[in-house]
This record gives C-alpha cells, sequence and structure tokens, in this order.
C-alpha cells in the first residue's frame, strides 16, 4: 500500500498509519477486491456535517413543537397549562432523537443528508458502496448511543472526546468501525 502524503510504499495492509510520516493510512478494500487510495473525512468535517444535519433537525421539530403548542393552546388550553419545567426536560431530552429521526427520514427520501452533501461526507459500507437506509437507520442509533453519550450533558463531551481521540488516530469511529463502515 502506498502513503497518499509521502509515497512511501508499505508492504502491510493492516498499517493504520504510514511507517515513514506517521500520516493515517486511507485505504478501502473495492468491489474487486483491489485497494484504492483515498482520503477520509477529517474529524472536523465529519463534525460539521453532523452539526449541520442536527440543527436542520432541531429547526425542524422546533416547528412542529411550535405548531403542536399552538393548536393546543387553541383548542385545548387545559393541556398547555401546567408543569412546564418538566415538559421542557422531556422534550430537552427528546430533541436529539427527534432531530435524527428527521435526519434518518431524509436520508430515507433522499439518498443522503443535507449536511453530508454540504461537506461532502459519503458513509460506504466494507464494499466501497454506498449503505442503504436501513444500514444508515442503525448507524444512527450507534452515532447517538456512542458518539452523543445519548444526549446526556457531560457523558455526550466524553463519548465525543473518544470518538475524536479516535478519528485522530487515523481509526474509524467506534460505531463505524465495528460494522465496517468508512467514511470519506
Amino acid at each position: 500500500m502506498k502513503c497518499a502524503k509521502c509515497g512511501f510504499e508499505t508492504t502491510g495492509n493492516s498499517d493504520k498509519s504510514c511507517p515513514n510520516c506517521g500520516a493515517p493510512m486511507t485505504s478501502l478494500v473495492c468491489a474487486e477486491g483491489a485497494l484504492k487510495n483515498i482520503e477520509i473525512a477529517s474529524p472536523g468535517r465529519r463534525w460539521s456535517a453532523r452539526v449541520f444535519d442536527l440543527w436542520l433537525g432541531f429547526f425542524i421539530v422546533t416547528f412542529m413543537v411550535f405548531i403542536v403548542s399552538f393548536m393546543c393552546a387553541l383548542f385545548a388550553p387545559n393541556l398547555v397549562t401546567g408543569d412546564s419545567e418538566r415538559i421542557t426536560s422531556i422534550m430537552y431530552l427528546l430533541s436529539i432523537p427527534l432531530a435524527m429521526c428527521i435526519e434518518g427520514l431524509e436520508y430515507w427520501a433522499f439518498g443522503g443528508t443535507f449536511g453530508k452533501w454540504v461537506f461532502s461526507v459519503k458513509v460506504l459500507d466494507s464494499k466501497g458502496e454506498k449503505i442503504g437506509a436501513a444500514e444508515y437507520w442503525k448507524r444512527l442509533v450507534s452515532v447517538w448511543v456512542s458518539g452523543l453519550g445519548l444526549g446526556i450533558p457531560f457523558v455526550s463531551l466524553v463519548t465525543q472526546w473518544i470518538q475524536y481521540r479516535r478519528l485522530r488516530k487515523g481509526k474509524g469511529a467506534s460505531y463505524d468501525e465495528k460494522a465496517g463502515r468508512t467514511v470519506l
């Protein structure tokens, strides 16, 4: 395998980084079984695409909550009075999974997400092909648990730091590596 950065040739296909310059070895086994040098997505590009997709999902979820709240205020005002702090806490905990559901629907409907399109990020399976909608839904659950720590403050910070460190070392995120996915 040849390093894309310095051109050093190595005989081992299992090297995670170049023995010469330390750059991550970015290879993928194609459907034909040949190695193809590619550049994996940087942690910053992946994070930017994720934040874009989550914010789009948050916007849509917030808009839907606003419409439902407005309709309840008009037709059932007794439902919107009461413990607003509890309702806010529940909505906070549900906001990330609901936004990720919007992202899953977006992937299913359009074959990709707007964030990944804007930042040129692609999620491929072990054959180098784009993953299907069902596999993307499984990935979203894994991202929510292992990448975003269920949205729990401080837990989320730790899980994101762990995934970032893996990516900086040239490895895949744990949820992608276990499933044999590559993110370009």
